[in-house]
């Protein structure tokens, strides 16, 4: 489970050098985005209103909530994809 400061934490530092990070809920259509702020993306890649893809669901929580599929990390060029422990310890190294 994520806490709410380790969500902060991802989002200052999506902001600070320019990654986006998915979190890919199995068998949910909707994604769980972080890079200059929180949001809700399709299958497609498109921005949907948070409300329509997860209602009144905080952010921290949807992990706990629902299965995490996968974590992809994009940093520039490169992609790196994560079960829901990697991802964890990848969390625990980042400023």
């Amino acid at each position: 489970m994520l806490s709410e400061g380790d969500f902060r934490r991802l989002v200052r530092w999506a902001k600070t050098v320019g990654a986006k990070v998915v979190f890919d809920l199995e068998g949910f259509k909707f994604r769980l985005v972080i890079d200059k702020f929180i949001h809700a993306e399709d299958k497609s890649g498109r921005e949907v209103p948070w409300r329509e893809a997860f209602g009144s669901i905080l952010p921290w929580d949807l992990p706990s909530r629902f299965r995490v599929r996968e974590v992809r990390v994009k940093l520039g060029s490169s992609e790196v994809v994560f079960d829901m422990e990697g991802f964890k310890k990848y969390l625990s190294k980042l400023k």
